[in-house]
Formats: structure tokens, sequence, C-alpha cells
């Protein structure tokens, strides 16, 4: 029964505690906005605008264009490479036929349809 009453009041003594900071709170905000008010605004100084400057533009004397010259290129020199082939280029390309190559599961039929039983 002790334990029971003991928590209750604490209870009523954190609600009592909340309504109290409430209320502290709410009077502190009434008083900063009354001593906000008491405070006269001053009004906001225009800015000074400079002068207008008008600025003439200078007549344009187009010319007409300089003829163009064209010219051909010069014909590309064709020089023929010789085609050289190393170990690692030779097994990349049996790797890639292999791969791009038909699939080896059609190739039964492929076989039937072509040639000979």
């Amino acid at each position: 029964m002790r334990e029971q009453f003991g928590i209750l009041l604490l209870f009523l003594v954190v609600v009592l505690f909340n309504l109290i900071a409430g209320f502290l709170n709410r009077r502190q905000k009434r008083e900063a906005a009354a001593e906000a008010e008491k405070v006269p605004q001053r009004a906001p100084v225009p800015g000074r605008v400079p002068p207008r400057v008008v600025i003439t533009p200078l007549p344009v004397q187009v010319s007409p264009p300089a003829p163009m010259v064209t010219r051909t290129p010069p014909a590309p020199v064709r020089r023929r490479r010789r085609l050289e082939l190393r170990r690692g280029d030779l097994r990349r390309a049996i790797v890639l036929m292999t791969v791009l190559g038909p699939p080896r599961a059609l190739e039964h039929e492929a076989r039937d349809a072509t040639g000979p039983r």
C-alpha cells in the first residue's frame, strides 16, 4: 500500500512540475513580447539610387567577308601493316570464336538438318 501511494505521489509531483514549468514559460514569452512592443521600430532608410548612365553605341562598320580559299586536303597515305599475332592474341581469338559461335546445344540439330545421319 505504501509503494502504491508513493508512486501516485511521484506521478502528481511530475504533473504539477510540468504545469508550473509551462505557466512560467508562457509568462516569460508574454513579457518578452511586451518588451519588444515597447521598443520603437525605426523606419527603414531608403537606399540611394545612383544616377542613370546612358551609353550610346558606336557606329559599326561592316566590311564584306574575305573570300575563302578552299583547298582539297591531301590524300591519306595508305601503309600496309604487317599482321603480327602473338600467342595471347591467338588464344583470345579462339575464345571469342567459341563464345560468339553457334551454341553447342544446337550443334546436333544443325548436323541433322544439313548432313547425313
